[in-house]
């Protein structure tokens, strides 16, 4: 698992075709794809109730399940019951990470669209910060930033932090 400071926040639409705006309805549409990892996903998911910011910033949270074969579908609904703030649960049934993804980008409702793996955690302050930089940077049309591990053993699989080979 990692936890994410930032993740990658594009603009929903192009800069040059702005959307219509009786489509917008929030600020940052979050798109978490997930794939049978029922149990890593609802982990994940508890991470967005303890958002800096979550009451006060405009966003929805949807969860773009590529045709699970587990309980995603279960854990979603349940917490959707639970969050208090707007999340949806979305089946894609073309399988791959990009059209979960693309999925997710048709039925977002935000002027910016971030995504986020179903394994990684979000920080407390991401949110908020993915939120400051739009508001303080109106020319970016994009955002990346840096993963922390959780899970150590995941660093040589996912993050090369130096030139030296390793066996997996």
């Amino acid at each position: 698992y990692d936890f994410l400071h930032d993740s990658m926040l594009y603009p929903s639409r192009s800069m040059e075709h702005p959307p219509v705006e009786a489509n917008v309805l929030f600020d940052i549409s979050v798109v978490v794809p997930t794939y049978n990892r029922a149990s890593k996903l609802e982990m994940a998911l508890s991470y967005f109730d303890n958002l800096k910011g979550r009451d006060d910033i405009a966003w929805e949270l949807i969860v773009v399940d590529n045709n699970s074969t587990d309980q995603t579908k279960a854990v979603v609904e349940n917490f959707i019951k639970k969050s208090g703030f707007p999340t949806r649960y979305v089946l894609q049934k073309q399988p791959g990470t990009s059209a979960a993804r693309n999925a997710g980008i048709a039925v977002a409702k935000g002027r910016w669209i971030a995504f986020v793996d179903d394994d990684c955690y979000v920080d407390m302050t991401w949110l908020e910060s993915l939120y400051k930089s739009i508001q303080e940077h109106h020319d970016i049309i994009g955002i990346g930033g840096s993963v922390l591990l959780f899970n150590k053993s995941d660093k040589y699989v996912c993050i090369k932090t130096d030139t030296t080979k390793h066996t997996i």
